[in-house]
């Protein structure tokens, strides 16, 4: 069951979803507007590629640039800066004025590359 809060998210953002046997969901990302706007897996699905399959995904067919990142969330920091995202904005608040310190990221065109090879 999702929250009212992520229910009224999913509905502004284009969602893809990866099932597992039609009946589980491994995991699952939100786009709007070349930005990918949320990004998650289940925890048994951690470090299975399906994260990096997704952003590849997002690069390739949905031409995202943008991601924003708790900076608290140090194996998402490390996960986006692998596949080339950079910090280009700090704020001290995330988007509902909660004391969440956010990056904004954004694709490094040169690492772009290195990830299309």
């Amino acid at each position: 069951m999702l929250s009212p809060q992520a229910e009224e998210a999913l509905r502004h953002v284009d969602t893809l979803c990866i099932m597992q046997d039609n009946r589980r969901c491994m995991g699952f990302m939100g786009v709007q507007e070349r930005k990918i706007e949320m990004l998650f897996l289940h925890p048994d699905y951690f470090r299975k590629g399906l994260g990096k399959m997704f952003v590849e995904h997002a690069f390739r067919d949905l031409n995202v640039e943008y991601v924003d990142v708790n900076e608290q969330n140090y194996d998402a920091v490390k996960f986006y800066t692998r596949m080339g995202f950079r910090t280009f904005r700090y704020n001290e608040y995330d988007s509902s004025g909660n004391p969440f310190p956010i990056l904004e990221m954004k694709i490094c065109c040169r690492c772009f590359q290195s990830i299309e090879s």
